[in-house]
């Protein structure tokens, strides 16, 4: 069972809504699609991730 698969059954054992289902998978197929190697996704997920979160990906300085 691939990833998307899986995403596929727990987003349904969760009940996470159809509509909703549907666009996190279309949202990991656009995801695996560009990072397809397990290096690559694993330096793209924390970044999606800070991203989805609002967080700096680079050190905050302080403005004088």
């Amino acid at each position: 069972m691939g990833i998307i698969d899986q995403a596929r059954n727990e987003l349904e054992r969760a009940e996470f809504g159809e509509e909703d289902s549907e666009r996190m998978l279309e949202i990991l197929q656009l995801f695996f699609g560009h990072w397809d190697s397990g290096g690559a996704v694993s330096f793209a997920a924390p970044v999606l991730q800070r991203l989805i979160t609002g967080q700096p990906l680079t050190p905050l300085t302080a403005a004088c």
